[in-house]
């Protein structure tokens, strides 16, 4: 399971942000072992306008688990990635690209094989980062059907005048809890 969990580290990158804008108001500063972020209601982002980070969220969580759970082919999934990615990001993943795709269909093949699949996402609450002006960041826990559950952290910014992905990562634990604290 090592591949999946840097999977998306590996298609969408690590980058430094620029933009600004969350439905919520609330900043992360900085990030200890302890993180506890507040739960969002992602069915409330559904009814949101589709330009926005949580819509993003939704729609590139979607895509991750058809990709994980070989709903879609290696290769579809990666054009859907580039279609939420930033000018930065694309250039990176371009220059990737066989790479990038051979790793899709590796981790699918290995999720697959073990029988287990990509079962439901939680997310926290849109958060702008206090330490890059405009960062928008959304945590984010992949709960398996076997039980197992990996940690994001997805940062996103407007490019354009639409929101794209700048980074979506691997993260250390952290925990979601309905009306948790932000530190």
């Amino acid at each position: 399971m090592k591949k999946m969990r840097i999977l998306f580290y590996i298609c969408i990158g690590s980058f430094i942000l620029y933009g600004s804008g969350c439905t919520s108001n609330k900043v992360l500063g900085e990030i200890d072992a302890a993180l506890q972020l507040e739960l969002a209601d992602h069915k409330v982002w559904e009814s949101l306008d589709e330009n926005t980070p949580e819509q993003l969220a939704l729609k590139s969580s979607s895509v991750y688990k058809e990709m994980m759970n070989g709903e879609l082919t290696p290769e579809d999934s990666f054009e859907k990635m580039r279609e939420m990615a930033t000018e930065q990001t694309l250039q990176s993943m371009s220059e990737q690209e066989l790479s990038l795709i051979n790793s899709i269909r590796v981790t699918s093949e290995q999720i697959q094989g073990e029988n287990d699949a990509v079962e439901s996402f939680d997310y926290s609450i849109c958060i702008e980062d206090s330490e890059y002006e405009g960062r928008v960041t959304i945590y984010r826990i992949q709960n398996m059907k076997s039980g197992k559950q990996y940690y994001f952290k997805q940062d996103f910014i407007e490019e354009n005048g639409t929101w794209k992905i700048y980074g979506d990562n691997v993260e250390n634990p952290f925990s979601l809890k309905k009306g948790g604290i932000v530190k």
